[in-house]
C-alpha cells in the first residue's frame, strides 16, 4: 500500500473517532500511541502501612526467641534490622514477609500461618537461622549468606554468594554486631 494511502486511512479513522489534531493540547498520534497503566508502587520498607515495633516489646520477644533456639539475641536484632527495620508489615519486591523478611514457601516450610504476625515471623525467622548456623558450623558469614540469596547459592560456592546485594547484606550485619566472619556455636 502506498504511503499516501495509509496516511488516509490514519486521516480517516481519526475523523471517525472525533480527533482533532489541530485543537490545543490535542494528542499527537492516537491512533499509534496505547498509554501505558501505571503499575501501583510496590510496598517496601520506606511505604510499609504500619510503624516499627515498639522497642520494648521486640527486645523482649527477641529475647524469649534468642533462649528458645539458642541464638544470640544481638544477630537477631541485626537480622530484623536490616530486613523489615522491625516493621511486621513489611513486604519485599522479591516478596518476602514480614519482620523476618521470610518468602511464602520457606514460611510455609517452618510453620508460619500469618508472616505478618510478629510472633510467628520472629519464631520462624529464628528457627531458620538456626538451622543454617547449624548447617554452616556456626559460620554466621554463610548462614546470613543463605538467609539472604539461598542455601543453593552459598552450597554451590562454600562462600557468601558475590552479588553486591549479599554481600552488603553480610557486611552490613557484621558491621552492626561490631565484627568480621565469626561463629557461633552449633546448637548441642
Amino acid at each position: 500500500m502506498p504511503p499516501s494511502a495509509i496516511s488516509e486511512q490514519i486521516a480517516s479513522v481519526r475523523e471517525q473517532a472525533g480527533i482533532d489534531m489541530k485543537s490545543p493540547g490535542a494528542i499527537q498520534d492516537p491512533f499509534f500511541t496505547v498509554p501505558w497503566p501505571t503499575p501501583p508502587p510496590l510496598p517496601s520498607l520506606a511505604t510499609a502501612a504500619c510503624d516499627p515495633m515498639p522497642a520494648k516489646d521486640l527486645t523482649t520477644m527477641v529475647n524469649n526467641e534468642a533462649q528458645k533456639q539458642g541464638v544470640k539475641a544481638d544477630l537477631i536484632h541485626a537480622v530484623i534490622d536490616q530486613e523489615s527495620g522491625g516493621k511486621a508489615c513489611a513486604v519485599s519486591a522479591k516478596g518476602a514477609l514480614g519482620l523476618m523478611q521470610l518468602m511464602p514457601d520457606k514460611a510455609a516450610e517452618l510453620g508460619v500461618k500469618d508472616p505478618f504476625d510478629p510472633a510467628q515471623s520472629l519464631e520462624g525467622g529464628v528457627k531458620y537461622l538456626r538451622q543454617l548456623l547449624d548447617k554452616y558450623h556456626g559460620d554466621t558469614s554463610l548462614a546470613l549468606g543463605a538467609y539472604n540469596a539461598g542455601e543453593n547459592r552459598v552450597d554451590q560456592t562454600g562462600s557468601v554468594p558475590k552479588n553486591p546485594e549479599t554481600k552488603n547484606y553480610v557486611e552490613s550485619i557484621q558491621n552492626k554486631l561490631g565484627q568480621g566472619a565469626s561463629r557461633v556455636p552449633p546448637k548441642p
